[in-house]
C-alpha cells in the first residue's frame, strides 16, 4: 500500500474532495427533503388568493393617492442654478474642496 502523502498539496486536494462530498449530500438531502415535502404543501385557495391581490392593489393605490405629483413642466431657474451648481461639484469629484 503506498505511504500517503503529507504536503500541502495533498492535503489541499483531500479537503477539496471532502467538501465536494459534504455538498454533494448536502444538495440530495435538500432535494430528498423537497421531494417529501411538496405533495403535502397546502395549496392557497383561489378565491382568497384573488380577494389579497385586490387588496394589495387597493393598497398601492391608497399610497400613491398620498403622494404629491410632481410638476412635469420647466425647471424653475432658481432650482436649475442649483441644479447646474451641483453638477458642476460632482464632476469635479469628492476630492476637490
Amino acid at each position: 500500500m503506498p505511504r500517503r502523502r503529507n504536503s500541502e498539496i495533498s492535503r489541499s486536494n483531500r479537503a477539496a474532495v471532502h467538501k465536494q462530498e459534504i455538498d454533494r449530500r448536502k444538495a440530495t438531502a435538500c432535494l430528498r427533503r423537497q421531494a417529501v415535502t411538496a405533495p403535502n404543501a397546502p395549496a392557497i385557495n383561489p378565491a382568497r388568493r384573488a380577494v389579497a391581490v385586490q387588496q394589495g392593489e387597493e393598497i398601492v393605490r391608497a399610497i400613491q393617492a398620498q403622494r404629491p405629483v410632481a410638476p412635469d413642466g420647466p425647471i424653475p431657474p432658481e432650482a436649475r442654478a442649483v441644479l447646474v451648481q451641483y453638477s458642476a461639484e460632482a464632476a469635479r469629484g469628492p476630492h476637490a474642496a
